[in-house]
C-alpha cells in the first residue's frame, strides 16, 4: 500500500522504475526461455507489465517481439520452423492481447489515440520499417573494417544540440546550459554502445537479436511520434521514452569493454574505461543537483494533497474542473478522479478566459522562479499581475510559506479590465 501511494502522488517516477527491473527480468527469462521456469516467469512479468506501467508494457513486448520476428524470419528461410516457434509466438501474442483488453477496460487515454486510422497507420509504418532494418542488420554477419559509432554520436550531439537551443520541437527548455555537458556524456555512452552491438551482431549470434531489440522497441515509438511532426505531442513521446534506450546502452557498454579486454587491447582498454567513468561522474550533478540545473522547484508538495483533498470535500459539482501544471494536474487525476488539465501556466500567460466554477491551483514560485510547463516549456508568469487577479477572484485555501505559497481560486467572471478573462453575456 505505501509503495502504491508513492506510485500514484509522485506520477510516473516510480512505476517506471519497478517497470524497468521487470522489464530487465522479462528479457533475461526470455533468453533462458528453453528451461519451462524461465518461460513461465517471462509469461507472467509480461501479464503483470500493464498492471504497472502501461509505456514499459509497450516496450517489453516491441523488445521481445524484434528477436521472434528476426527468428521466424530465419526459421522460414532455412526451412527449421518446429514447435518452438509456435510457443514463443504464444508466449508474446497472449501478453499482448491482454494488453489492449486492460487498457481498453481502464479506458487509457493513449489507447484512443489508435482510434484514429492516421495514428494507427504511422504506428505500423514505423515497426514495419524498423522490423525491416533488424532483418537487414542481423543478416549481414561480415566485418566490418570501421565501425559507425563515431558517427551516431556526433549525430546524437548535434540533434539534442538544436533541441535545446529550440530548432526541433516547439520547446523552450529550463535546463542550463551546462546540459550540454549531459548531451556529450550520453552521446559517448551511446556510440559505444553502438560499438559493442556491432561486435555482438558479429560475433555473438545467440544474443544479437536482443540488443538490436533493445534498441529498436523505444525506437519504434520515438519514429512513430516524429512520423506525425515535430510537435508538442511527439515531444512528450520522445521525452518519456529515450529513457528506456539506457538498457540498449548499458549491455551495449559492456559488450564493447568486454570485448577490449579479450582481443588484447589492453591500453584501449584502460582508456575506454576510463572515459566510461568519466562521463558517468560527470552527469552525477544533474541527478543531484536537478533543482538548480533543470529549473524544477516543488517547495509546496507537502499542501498539494491537502489543497485537492480540500477541493474534492468542498465542491458538490458532479463534474469539478480542476486546473493546474503537469505534475498537479496528474496527481488530482490518480488520486481524486479529476479531469487531468494541465494548461494553467500556458493560459496564464495567454491571457485566455474560464466561465466561472473551474477551480485552479497556482504555485508563486511561478511569478519569479517560474514552471516547468511540460511539455511546452518554461513559463514565467508576471507576479503583479497575479496579485492583481486574485484580488478580483474567489481565493479558497492558501498553504505554504510566505514566498512559496500554494493558492486555490475559483474563477469567479469578474475582471473584464484586467485580464479579459469571461466576462458574461449582457
Amino acid at each position: 500500500m505505501l509503495l502504491g501511494t508513492f506510485v500514484f502522488t509522485t506520477g510516473s517516477v516510480w512505476k517506471e522504475g519497478i517497470g524497468m527491473a521487470l522489464l530487465t527480468l522479462a528479457i533475461f527469462c526470455f533468453i533462458k526461455r528453453g528451461d519451462s521456469r524461465y518461460r513461465t516467469l517471462c509469461f507472467g512479468v509480461l501479464m503483470i507489465l500493464p498492471i504497472i506501467h502501461h509505456l514499459v508494457a509497450v516496450i517489453a513486448l516491441l523488445s521481445l517481439t524484434f528477436p521472434l520476428v528476426w527468428r521466424m524470419y530465419f526459421g522460414v528461410t532455412h526451412r527449421s520452423l518446429n514447435e518452438r516457434h509456435f510457443h514463443d509466438i504464444a508466449l508474446l501474442i497472449i501478453p499482448g492481447l491482454w494488453t489492449g483488453l486492460y487498457y481498453w477496460l481502464v479506458s487509457l487515454d493513449r489507447l484512443q489515440t489508435f482510434s484514429s486510422p492516421k495514428q494507427a497507420i504511422l504506428a505500423l509504418v514505423s515497426f514495419v520499417l524498423l522490423t525491416i532494418v533488424a532483418i537487414l542488420a542481423l543478416r549481414n554477419q561480415k566485418h566490418l573494417k570501421f565501425t559507425f559509432a563515431p558517427f551516431f554520436a556526433l549525430g546524437i550531439v548535434v540533434l539534442l544540440t538544436l533541441d535545446y537551443f529550440g530548432f526541433l520541437f516547439p520547446y523552450t527548455p529550463t535546463a542550463s546550459i551546462l546540459v550540454l555537458v549531459l548531451i556529450v556524456s550520453y552521446a559517448f555512452l551511446f556510440g559505444l554502445a553502438w560499438y559493442g552491438t556491432e561486435v555482438a551482431v558479429e560475433s555473438y549470434p545467440m544474443y544479437r537479436a536482443i540488443q538490436v531489440g533493445l534498441l529498436l522497441s523505444p525506437t519504434t515509438i520515438i519514429g512513430y511520434s516524429l512520423l506525425g511532426g515535430f510537435t508538442g505531442y511527439s515531444l512528450q513521446i520522445s521525452y518519456r521514452t529515450f529513457d528506456f534506450i539506457d538498457i540498449f546502452i548499458f549491455v551495449g557498454v559492456g559488450i564493447a569493454l568486454a570485448h577490449l579486454g579479450r582481443v588484447g587491447r589492453r591500453r584501449a582498454y584502460h582508456i575506454v574505461g576510463f572515459a566510461v567513468a568519466t562521463f558517468l561522474v560527470l552527469s552525477f550533478p544533474f541527478a543531484y543537483g536537478s533543482e538548480q540545473l533543470l529549473g524544477v522547484r516543488h517547495d509546496t508538495q507537502t499542501f498539494e494533497i491537502d489543497a485537492l483533498e480540500w477541493i474534492s470535500e468542498a465542491s458538490n459539482q458532479s463534474n469539478l474542473h480542476v486546473q493546474s501544471d503537469e505534475r498537479i494536474a496528474y496527481i488530482g487525476a490518480s488520486m481524486f478522479g479529476f479531469g487531468k488539465d494541465a494548461r494553467l501556466p500556458s493560459w496564464l500567460k495567454a491571457n485566455i478566459s474560464w466561465p466561472p466554477g473551474y477551480y485552479f491551483v497556482y504555485e508563486q514560485t511561478w511569478a519569479n522562479v517560474g514552471v516547468n510547463n511540460y511539455p511546452n516549456g518554461a513559463v514565467v508568469v508576471s507576479g503583479e499581475w497575479m496579485t492583481e487577479l486574485l484580488g478580483i477572484q474567489d481565493v479558497l485555501y492558501v498553504g505554504g510559506g510566505a514566498r512559496d505559497q500554494l493558492v486555490v481560486w475559483r474563477a469567479s467572471g469578474i475582471g473584464e479590465g484586467i485580464n479579459h478573462w469571461y466576462v458574461p453575456e449582457a
